[in-house]
């Protein structure tokens, strides 16, 4: 799948305690409600700082911009 930085895996557990995956989204909600934002508040991280966050894994892969 070559994702990186975040997405969501939506796993249920067989009676037996196996996992199965479900659902692997690349790019889940981002609005201040949705599941992501909601675990980083779980987490004490704010929606700005997780969008922060998001955008600094991005740049650090990015290649140096040349002028």
């Amino acid at each position: 799948m070559d994702g990186r930085d975040y997405g969501r895996v939506d796993v249920m557990v067989r009676p037996d305690g196996g996992p199965v995956v479900l659902e692997v989204n690349t790019l889940p909600g981002m609005t201040e409600t949705s599941l992501l934002p909601k675990a980083a508040a779980a987490a004490g991280i704010s929606f700005a700082e997780l969008c922060r966050r998001m955008i600094d894994m991005a740049a650090q892969r990015a290649p140096a911009a040349t002028h």
